[in-house]
């Protein structure tokens, strides 16, 4: 039981500090070694599309698509402000892009632990004859929230790539469109890393509290009676 209670200890610890993930954009330059630059390009197309030739084929096609579902038309004057814009625009996207797959990568295994540590711990409790009833709801219920927050990164990420790589100034439309998803996306994510956060807070914690204070109880209780 000891151990059981160190488990529950340890994996508060680990799991209750965990912050929502922060996506800006900066202004600053920044400085990318040749080994990063050689990286960056290697993984550039791997959002949706596994090659430069698969991404031209279908960025027109999710760019129509985005055009479709924000029905958005712009006036003259706002397409020739748009392209005389969208290229200097085109460079902090795309530092928001390299923060978006950082992001991804450390919240991939961030939330690959957690889960994992969270099963193993269930696993534990049921061996030592615990009801973890509760507990396996929990982490079902979270799993649901994780692999919302990782589509939504997702789908972020593929409108920083395309507006990255779209030819802005032939498209001044699909650059808005695809800029005003990318808006929305960036205030889902933002939001689906706070539900996290909070689900641990409120639902999760108090769950394993309640678990460590049975297992405490039961302690007592044994010992009561030897």
């Amino acid at each position: 039981m000891k151990k059981i209670l160190m488990g529950i200890t340890l994996f508060a610890l680990l799991t209750f500090g965990l912050s929502p993930v922060v996506i800006a954009e900066q202004t600053e330059e920044t400085t990318t070694t040749a080994e990063q630059q050689t990286q960056s390009a290697e993984n550039k197309y791997k959002v949706e599309d596994k090659s430069a030739a698969e991404f031209k084929k279908n960025l027109e096609d999710r760019i129509t698509a985005r055009k479709t579902e924000l029905k958005t038309t712009l006036n003259t004057a706002k397409q020739a402000k748009i392209k005389t814009k969208c290229e200097a625009s085109q460079g902090l996207i795309n530092k928001l892009s390299e923060k978006a797959s950082a992001a991804k990568t450390s919240r991939d295994e961030i939330y690959t632990n957690m889960t994992k540590n969270a099963t193993k711990l269930s696993d534990r409790l049921k061996e030592s004859g615990q009801d973890t009833t509760k507990l396996d709801a929990n982490i079902t219920e979270l799993n649901a929230l994780i692999d919302k927050f990782k589509l939504d990164l997702k789908d972020m990420r593929q409108a920083a790539q395309d507006l990255t790589d779209m030819d802005c100034k032939t498209d001044p439309s699909g650059f808005y469109t695809s800029l005003e998803g990318l808006r929305a996306k960036r205030e889902l994510v933002a939001q689906d890393s706070t539900a996290i956060k909070e689900y641990i807070k409120t639902t999760l914690k108090p769950t394993l509290q309640e678990i460590k204070n049975n297992i405490g109880q039961t302690n007592q209780e044994t010992q009561g009676a030897n």
